[in-house]
């Protein structure tokens, strides 16, 4: 029996990508190995190769950390939105940090390389 209702209607699919580095966050965090843009390559091979676009939320630590890799995740047609500068949870933020903190990340992904 299939399981399509109606198999010309077209099958939708939601995928994002949260692109964080933890290091950031944590106290000598940057003696870790660095894995962001390796498995962010995998993920941008592995939509490529299924024909598929997604959506990556960036943190604004990491548009200023990875420009580059910023900017081929948007020509490769895939949206890049902001997870704010540096992911601080809503209920932790009044209204003029989360201001600020929108402010901040948009400013990371005009930054110039």
């Amino acid at each position: 029996m299939p399981t399509d209702i109606n198999p010309a209607v077209k099958k939708i699919y939601l995928f994002a990508v949260d692109l964080e580095d933890v290091r950031f966050w944590m106290e000598d965090g940057l003696k870790y190995q660095e894995r962001l843009p390796l498995m962010a390559e995998k993920y941008l091979a592995f939509l490529e190769e299924h024909n598929c676009k997604a959506t990556f939320f960036v943190v604004g630590d990491v548009a200023r950390a990875y420009p580059g890799l910023i900017r081929k995740i948007a020509e490769n047609g895939h949206e890049v939105a902001s997870h704010s500068n540096v992911h601080i949870q809503l209920d932790k933020q009044n209204p003029k940090i989360f201001k600020e903190e929108v402010i901040k990340s948009m400013n990371a992904y005009m930054m110039p390389e």
